[in-house]
């Protein structure tokens, strides 16, 4: 294992700008992934008819249950004025597009990954085609 981080240490660093845009790629996708998975919350609450009518909005805090308490109040809110069939089609778009935004940056992390390995095993066999000539 030592020996395979000393040379990747020696044929990463040309692609620093890849492997950094590859991490934030896979952050991106993950948080996206938690987001379309979340926004599907409201959707399951309205369908099984469980979802309790909020009319109170909470003071903002990175608390699970405050932040569901206030998606509540806008999801009460919106069925009120709009009606629940286009509350349910508006969290369903929502829905779509965080998992296209997902997969999008899993596809572009994906990419940049092919990027670095094509460009680590050229220059691998380019250091190897060098070494055998000058033999």
């Amino acid at each position: 294992m030592k020996d395979f981080l000393v040379v990747m240490r020696r044929f990463l660093p040309p692609f620093k700008a890849q492997i950094l845009s590859n991490f934030v790629f896979n952050l991106l996708s993950a948080l996206f992934a938690v987001f379309s998975l979340a926004a599907f919350y409201p959707v399951l609450d309205m369908l099984f008819e469980k979802g309790k009518e909020v009319n109170t909005l909470l003071p903002w805090e990175l608390k699970k249950d405050i932040l569901i308490h206030n998606l509540q109040f806008y999801v009460t809110g919106l069925k009120d004025t709009q009606g629940p069939g286009f509350t349910l089609l508006l969290i369903g778009l929502i829905a779509v597009f965080g998992t296209m935004l997902k997969v999008g940056f899993a596809y572009l992390a994906a990419r940049n990954m092919v990027t670095i390995r094509n460009g680590v095993v050229k220059n691998l066999r380019t250091q190897l085609y060098a070494k055998i000539t000058s033999l």
